[in-house]
């Protein structure tokens, strides 16, 4: 009667990662549903979760209204325990913006460091990493000017891919909690920027 993720340990057990009912962090609410799930090699996971609270207002023809659907919020649960820890929300602020945070994707889950992951604040793409501390800050932001070279050149997109390096799709290492991104420039070009932390 629910979903779940399971994942293997090195005796090729399965265990329980993540899964819908499990409380969210926050009262009367609970997990319905989630996407993106990432488990590093130290069996902590990270997620984009959805909840239902319950609504105990009345509505205006008197009756009670059972429950309200949440906006995604990146959730961070450590191994072994069952506590979500949540990093961002849909409708909060964006660290390093004015704007607010409206979605997400790409999440990543080096063994070092926290949650990394691509976001939209407002309409505006950007990569943000959560800190030792649990504090969420602004790696990158469409429309930033950055020096590459002698150049000053503007952001036009990222790409994260969600994979640790080396390989070929890279965009962290597991070991050092480095972040490696492709940025888009405005005038057509492009390059690989690794952010150490």
């Amino acid at each position: 009667s629910y979903s779940g993720v399971w994942a293997s340990d090195t005796n090729g057990n399965l265990n329980l990662m993540i899964r819908s009912g499990q409380p969210a962090g926050i009262s009367n609410a609970v997990i319905t549903s989630f996407t993106d799930p990432v488990i590093n090699n130290n069996g902590a996971a990270a997620f984009v979760g959805y909840s239902m609270v319950s609504n105990s207002a009345p509505a205006t023809n008197g009756l009670l209204s059972n429950s309200v659907s949440s906006a995604g919020t990146i959730y961070l649960q450590l191994q072994g325990s069952t506590n979500l820890i949540p990093v961002a929300s849909v409708g909060s602020t964006a660290p390093g913006t004015i704007a607010k945070f409206t979605s997400f994707n790409n999440l990543a889950l080096p063994d070092v460091g926290g949650v990394i992951f691509v976001g939209m604040a407002g309409t505006n793409q950007g990569v943000w990493v959560q800190n030792s501390d649990t504090s969420v800050c602004l790696v990158a932001l469409r429309g930033q000017t950055m020096t590459v070279g002698t150049n000053n050149k503007v952001v036009s997109s990222f790409n994260l891919m969600n994979a640790p390096y080396p390989g070929v799709t890279r965009s962290y290492s597991s070991k050092t909690g480095s972040i490696i991104y492709q940025a888009y420039f405005t005038d057509g070009s492009s390059a690989i920027i690794q952010v150490n932390r």
